[in-house]
């Protein structure tokens, strides 16, 4: 499997993603309810709270609203400074301020965000702790969400405890909170306090993609692809990465068109057959198997040798096809076996029948992925 930049660091795809997918600032008093990104290029732990705590929210729906004003969608996927603003903070501290005395758990949650903030109250990051404790104690989803965000920081008098944390998210993001789930995805990516475990992951980023958290429908696209090691199911991965398109993300554009052309060129028996002459420098002198995509820039091609199923990966951010003679096809830039990169990949084609050249004009194809997939040249 192609190793990209970065993909085992701590935190690596959460990072990332609010580097790669940043969006408009939907600004709440102009009264635009719509997905919004509150992401930066990088951030420290203590950042990353703050991002997580007070970022934007995602599309709103209209449902039946509490007596704070609010759906039960919204405290799934609205973020805390959004929801003070909704509640009317700062003016409106000391009445949530009244009702998280009087044990509503909601507010509760929602007070701690002031006492951290200073919104309406004075900053008391004692009294912040003690109030998301307590909501998470009750049981409500955004109140574990909440306080597992001290844990993943290490304030309000607590340590960095992601084992901690990481519980606290999987009961907000099994209570529903999809802000929870989409933070989950990212702690199973990236191995934070634990194994990397992608099937975990896709779980979460289902949510969350459901939910339209921006980023996750794309997130969740690639998780179904061989490459991370999840449930494999093409047609899944493309219906996501087309929706994650939709709504205006970038990468997932070109991840939808570069897996497209991907699955229609290798459709039934196109890359089965095929004689492989060379790899680098070395002789090969096996045919093709099998290819399937491994990633939405990755294809994965099978070839049988002795007995034995070695198989190449091609990156189509360094790779391009050129066609030397009609009966041969060569793959220029990035093929790897395991650790070992080369630079070629030769096809050729002894017999020279018809099916065999309609085969490698197929294949010549592919080239076109290079210039679709360089939004992915330092990684997904």
């Amino acid at each position: 499997m192609i190793k990209w930049v970065g993909v085992e660091n701590k935190f690596h795809h959460l990072l990332n993603l609010m580097g790669d997918i940043q969006g408009m600032r939907t600004s709440f008093a102009r009264g635009i309810a719509g997905l919004a990104a509150g992401f930066v290029q990088s951030c420290s732990r203590l950042g990353l709270a703050l991002l997580l705590s007070f970022g934007l929210f995602g599309t709103t729906h209209a449902q039946t609203t509490d007596r704070w004003g609010m759906s039960a969608r919204d405290w799934q996927v609205m973020i805390a400074p959004d929801i003070r603003q909704r509640l009317g903070f700062p003016g409106a501290a000391q009445r949530v301020l009244a009702a998280a005395q009087q044990g509503d758990a909601k507010a509760m949650a929602v007070i701690s965000g002031a006492y951290v903030t200073g919104a309406g109250l004075t900053r008391n990051p004692g009294e912040a702790m003690r109030w998301a404790r307590a909501a998470a104690q009750a049981g409500d989803p955004f109140g574990q969400y909440v306080l597992a965000l001290f844990y993943v920081n290490g304030t309000g008098g607590v340590q960095v405890d992601l084992a901690e944390a990481r519980r606290l998210l999987t009961l907000a993001s099994d209570g529903g909170n999809a802000r929870a789930a989409s933070v989950l995805t990212d702690f199973y990516i990236g191995g934070s306090g634990h194994a990397v475990n992608y099937s975990m992951a896709a779980r979460y980023a289902r949510l969350a993609a459901e939910a339209e958290i921006p980023g996750y429908a794309y997130q969740y696209g690639l998780l179904n692809l061989p490459g991370y090691g999840a449930t494999i199911d093409f047609d899944e991965s493309l219906r996501w990465l087309r929706r994650s398109c939709e709504a205006g993300d970038a990468k997932g554009c070109s991840a939808a068109s570069a897996l497209d052309l991907q699955m229609r060129v290798l459709e039934g028996d196109t890359a089965k057959g095929l004689f492989i002459s060379t790899w680098g420098r070395g002789t090969v002198a096996a045919r093709t198997d099998s290819a399937f995509p491994e990633l939405p820039c990755v294809t994965h091609l099978g070839v049988a040798r002795n007995g034995s199923f070695p198989s190449f990966e091609i990156d189509w951010t360094r790779t391009t096809t050129r066609r030397t003679a009609a009966n041969t096809l060569v793959f220029e830039g990035a093929v790897q076996v395991g650790d070992d990169v080369r630079e070629r990949l030769v096809i050729f084609e002894r017999d020279g029948g018809e099916e065999a050249i309609a085969k490698l004009d197929a294949l010549q194809r592919m080239g076109r992925l290079n210039s679709m997939c360089q939004v992915f040249a330092n990684g997904y």
